[in-house]
């Protein structure tokens, strides 16, 4: 059921909510220049307030980081099946990928959840965790010293 529930639920909530955010984002980088304010700030201040209180603000990646992909306290991942992996998997990627502003500082636990799961057993579980590394050094800058 948490497989179900994530596919159909929670997963086709997050996609529509970005949709939301990146037509609006479109919507408004074609209206007007960026370097000319045409209502003195006004559109700007509301379209803060939106990205504030957006469904991907960063309490809510930051409580998926501490609540869901590990323990509150210990900091230890926690055990799931495979199939639940793959889909905490695809909403960690799609964070990443559509709002990686809101995962500032959990940076090394998202990259620790995924890299543990590159030596998984399940083929798939493999796979969408080396995705979800390669986007992880895509979205952030890495340094060779490490």
């Amino acid at each position: 059921t948490k497989v179900l529930s994530i596919q159909l639920i929670v997963f086709p909530m997050l996609m529509s909510c970005l949709a939301k955010k990146h037509r609006t984002e479109q919507v408004s980088s074609k209206d007007r220049p960026q370097d000319i304010p045409t209502d003195g700030g006004k559109q700007a201040m509301s379209s803060d307030k939106v990205a504030k209180g957006s469904l991907f603000g960063p309490d809510l990646v930051r409580k998926f980081t501490k609540e869901v992909l590990y323990a509150k306290q210990g900091g230890k991942p926690i055990v799931y099946g495979d199939r639940v992996l793959v889909e905490l998997l695809k909403v960690s990627t799609l964070i990443l990928e559509h709002a990686p502003e809101g995962t500032s500082g959990l940076e090394e636990d998202l990259i620790k959840f995924s890299w543990r799961l590159l030596k998984a057993d399940d083929v798939t579980c493999k796979n969408w965790a080396y995705v979800n590394v390669s986007k992880h050094f895509a979205v952030f800058r890495t340094d060779g010293s490490r």
